[in-house]
Order: structure tokens, then C-alpha cells, then sequence
């Protein structure tokens, strides 16, 4: 069985993914705080469409979090993530 979101959550989740290609070569791989993290999807649907996961660090520790509401906004992130998802409704 699948799991599904918003489209405007998912336009948010595709900024960051064409971000970190562009940086690492990996879609899901940033630069945080001058350490490379990267972030996981939970493929769980919620109501509201919403996206969450969490932010790894390259050793497999848990670093943090996220959140994308299922309105595009970025709840919760890292700074970076945040920045990349404003500038691209700007």
C-alpha cells in the first residue's frame, strides 16, 4: 500500500530533492551547520497531506526532524531547508 500528500507538500519536498542534487549529487543530501546530514521521508499518509521525517547525520545518528505542511510551508527543518523553500516561492 502507497502513502500520498499534498501536491504543494510534494512541490516542497522536490525543491529540496533538485537542492541537494545540485550540491551533493544526492537527492536527499545537504549541508547542515558545515556537516553533510541527509533527510528520510516516513511514508506515512496523514490526513492534512502533510510530509514529516527525519534528518540523519552520515554516521546513522538521528539528528532531527522535519515537518512540511500540506499547504507547501516548512513547519520544522533545518535552516538551510527552510531557505531553499522560500526561495523558491520568491
Amino acid at each position: 500500500m502507497g502513502w500520498s500528500c499534498t501536491a504543494k507538500a510534494a512541490r516542497t519536498a522536490e525543491t529540496w530533492e533538485k537542492h541537494c542534487l545540485a550540491t551533493t549529487g544526492t537527492q536527499n543530501v545537504f549541508f547542515s551547520n558545515g556537516k553533510e546530514v541527509f533527510f528520510e521521508i516516513e511514508r506515512k499518509e496523514f490526513r492534512d497531506g502533510r510530509i514529516v521525517g527525519t534528518i540523519v547525520d552520515m554516521e546513522g545518528w538521528k539528528v532531527g526532524d522535519f515537518r512540511i505542511n500540506g499547504d507547501g510551508t516548512v513547519a520544522k527543518a533545518p535552516k538551510i531547508l527552510h531557505d531553499v523553500a522560500e526561495q523558491e516561492k520568491a
